[in-house]
Parts: structure tokens; sequence; C-alpha cells
């Protein structure tokens, strides 16, 4: 900052200053005291000053912090001088760096996964691998109790996998007489196991496909093992032929490698690689239906049972409700549904009975299959009855199968007025909803579309205006939409116009 800019209203340390929170202000005075933290005088001052001002609302001059700030200045009332110019910045630095430090600081204590690791880190470095042993075994332990195999769990399970990997070599190569370092086969079984952990919770993060890899040592990987494939074992091809589906997405030969061996090995993988392939395995069925590609139903419903077993799809002791649902729909949606109702009532003690603010969530998740069970069976009347009695929350997850449903009945009902009102409700939750991944968004959006052109072609046959054409291209856009859901129904009722 030059003399030319007269006030500190706003630069950085003022900016930093106002996101301290008022009941953190003492405390981050005590941080700016304490010897181990800071020794220079005058960035305590400099807070203390900021401390005084009511608001920033009104310029500050630069020239009457320095008064305030340094007692020895060369300032005037009115004018700064170009030394005390220099200080004064030098002094805002330091102070930006402090707060940044408390911070950054406040960030770590509240995270205890973080804490562990960075004490696993300084063990290995300082060579007490008795120490950083105990502790790995009791932080593993911790993070294994976690309820939820979410994306913040992959990633503390991948740093952890990482520093367990290099402990085991320091440990081993102490009791050796010459040193040892780990061969190219285990380095990979390390590398590949560590790595599809990070692709795991990408993938649970942001759901996506055809992800280009731009690390130079991941390529490395890819490569060493594409060019000789003889010399590793089934389970590193396992995890090869699983990073290559990540990657290219439309090429479905990966993923049928990847499920052999997943059958073949899945006895040598522990309980969290198992629901990280099966995981993985089941979101990429996910993306073929909602392309389009109906014979995956059959195989993500062969993938399902497979996991269920092992019980792949529990959240801790319960079966996860967003699977125990997801497998009920498919299976209406292949027209079984006896095995649907049959797989419903086999293990609806198995599903969580809370979840969120919903005191009976294991009831109100029968409600909605229920609703979408008597809908597969026509019985519009039943399925309003049930889906009135699921108790709404905002899970983007439940709320979207619901706004569908509605949707669809308000259709086959041919409740226009309300079908209208509940389509535009579905925009306005559409565009405000950011944690919405991208294929889901456009699947609903394009859902949404159809719907209109359904109703303005029911207008259309009212009056006596609908051509064939019509109906042609717009069954011509349902079969050829990238991301759509509910594709099957509205072919159906895109057909129905063509019947009559």
């Amino acid at each position: 900052m030059s003399v030319k800019t007269k006030n500190i209203n706003s630069t950085k340390v003022v900016q930093l200053f106002q996101a301290i929170k008022t009941s953190e202000r003492k405390t981050v005075l005590k941080f700016l005291e304490s010897p181990y933290h800071n020794t220079r005088k005058d960035v305590v001052a400099l807070y203390r000053v900021f401390l005084t001002i009511k608001s920033w609302k009104t310029p500050i001059p630069k020239v009457k912090i320095v008064n305030l700030v340094f007692p020895d200045h060369r300032s005037s009332n009115h004018k700064l001088h170009t030394a005390d110019d220099s200080r004064l910045r030098n002094t805002m630095n330091a102070l930006s760096q402090l707060i940044e430090q408390f911070f950054a600081l406040e960030k770590w204590q509240g995270d205890k996964d973080a804490k562990e690791r960075y004490l696993l880190d300084s063990l290995i470095e300082r060579r007490e691998y008795k120490s950083t042993e105990n502790q790995f075994n009791k932080t593993n332990k911790n993070l294994e109790k976690q309820p939820l195999r979410n994306s913040e769990y992959f990633y503390n399970k991948f740093r952890l996998e990482e520093i367990g990997y290099y402990l085991d070599i320091f440990t081993r190569n102490r009791k050796l007489s010459t040193s040892s370092t780990p061969t190219q086969s285990a380095f990979l079984n390390y590398a590949y196991s560590v790595l599809m952990l990070y692709y795991t919770a990408e993938l649970n993060q942001a759901t996506v496909v055809n992800k280009k890899i731009d690390n130079p040592i991941q390529r490395q990987l890819l490569s060493l093992v594409e060019n000789n494939k003889e010399s590793f074992s089934p389970l590193i091809h396992l995890y090869y032929y699983t990073i290559q589906t990540f990657q290219d997405g439309d090429n479905e030969q990966y993923f049928e490698r990847s499920r052999q061996l997943l059958a073949q090995l899945h006895t040598q993988l522990s309980p969290h690689d198992q629901r990280n392939f099966y995981g993985f395995l089941i979101n990429y069925s996910n993306r073929k239906i909602r392309k389009g590609k109906s014979n995956y139903r059959q195989i993500r419903a062969a993938l399902f049972l497979q996991g269920l077993d092992k019980k792949v799809w529990n959240a801790g002791v319960y079966l996860a409700t967003p699977h125990y649902f997801l497998h009920i729909k498919n299976l209406l949606e292949m027209n079984k549904v006896e095995a649907a109702i049959a797989f419903m009532h086999q293990y609806q003690k198995d599903i969580n009975p809370l979840h969120l603010d919903v005191v009976n969530h294991g009831k109100n998740i029968l409600n909605l299959c229920n609703a979408y069970i008597e809908f597969y069976r026509n019985d519009f009347d039943k399925s309003f009855e049930y889906l009135s009695l699921f108790t709404a929350n905002e899970d983007p997850f439940y709320l979207l199968y619901v706004k569908s449903l509605l949707i669809k009945l308000f259709y086959e009902n041919r409740i226009i007025p309300t079908l209208s009102n509940n389509l535009k409700s579905l925009q306005v939750y559409l565009n405000r909803n950011e944690t919405l991944s991208i294929p889901v968004r456009e699947a609903y959006k394009e859902f949404r579309a159809l719907l209109l052109q359904l109703r303005s072609m029911l207008e259309k046959q009212f009056h006596g205006h609908l051509k064939e054409q019509n109906v042609l291209s717009l069954i011509t856009r349902i079969e050829q939409a990238e991301y759509l859901i509910e594709r099957d129904w509205l072919i159906s009722k895109a057909k129905e116009f063509t019947s009559n």
C-alpha cells in the first residue's frame, strides 16, 4: 500500500479483523499476547486500537492509526510520513498473518482427525515408531467407529493409509541388518489402494465420471500396470480396471472387468474396500440408467444383493435407508412389484428408525416405499394416501423423489393446474439448491421440460390439434436425452397419444 492510500478500511488486515467473531475477540487478544505466538508489542497495540473502533463504515485515516500505535511517530496529525507508512504496513502484515494463524489453529483444534494425523506425522519424523504404532491403531479404531462412510471418512482413511504404509516400511527396515526398500509390487498395492480411497471420496462428493488424471505419478502407475499386466496380482488389476472405469465412463469393458474381478476377489478385501468397490459400481450403474441403458437395472440389482449379505450398504448397525429405498424403486422399474414388496417387508426392521429430525424415520421411509409401490400398481389414490403420510425434511435425496412422484400422480389424474404449480415449484428448487450434482440437476430439469411438453400435448389433443409428428418428436427427445429420470414412464405416456 502506498502513502497515497489514506484510509485503512479496505486493507486485508481490516477484512480479517471483521471476520473475527465478537465472542472470539478476547481469545485473539490472549493469542497475540502469548510470547509463544507473538513477541511484537506493535502488533498487540494495533489490535487494541482496532477493538476501540465502533464502525468501519466511516473512513479511518492511516495517520490516526499511526499516532495511536507508534509513540515515536514522525507524522503530523494530518500528514503521514513515508517511514511511518512503511512501519504501519509491516505491522498490519504481521497482524494479518497472526489472525490467519489463529483461524487455522481454531479449525485444527476442532478437527480431532486432523490433530491425530499431524501427531502421527510428527512421531514418524521423530522416529518414535512404537508410539506411532500405538497412536496409529488408536486413530484407526476411532475412525472405524464412525457410522457414516461419507467423503470425510474416505479422505481421513486415505491419509491414514498413507501414514500406515510408511510406518510399515520404517518398522520393517529397522528389523533388517541392511537397509531395505519396498518392492515395486508392494508399492503398487499401497498406491492403488490409496488412490482408490481418494477416488471414492471424490466420487461421493462430486458424482462425476470421465475424470481425467492430471497427476504424473498417477499416470505412471497406470502406465506401469498397462505395460506389465502379467507381473501384478489380480487385486492390482481390480484397482486398475476400476480406476480406468472412473476415467473413461463410456468404455463399458472396464466396468465389466471390474465387476468380474470383484466377484472373484471380494474375500480378499477389507470391509471398507468392499464398500468402495461396490459403491462405485452401483453409482456407475445409476448413471448408465439415467442415460437410458435399461439393462443396467438388472446389473444394479445384482450388485446390490451381492453387497447386502456383506453389510456393504450398512450405515453403522443399520441398513442405509437410501440404498434400501433405491433397490425397491429399481425393482419396481423392472416391473418386479412382488419382489419389491417382499424385499421391503423382509428388511424393514434393519433400517434406521431415526434420521435427521424425523422421529420415526423407518416408518417414514416405508410410507415413501409404499407410495411408489401403489403407483406401479396403478392405484393412484393409495399412492397419494401414503405420500401424504411422508414427513417432509430438507434432505434433497428424498425431496426430489417425493416431488417427482407427486408430479407423475397429478399427470396420471389429469389435475393440470396442480401439475403446473408443482412443475414450477420443482424449477425453483433446482435453481436454488446448489448442493445437487450437475448430472442430477440436468436429469430433473429435463424431466420437468418433458412434462411441460406432455401437458401441452394434452391440450392439443383436447382441441383436436395434435399431430403425429409432435408425438414422434417427443419420443425421440426422451430416448436421446443424455440425463433423465423416469425415462421409461415418460416414453409410455408419450406413446399413449399414438394409441388414442
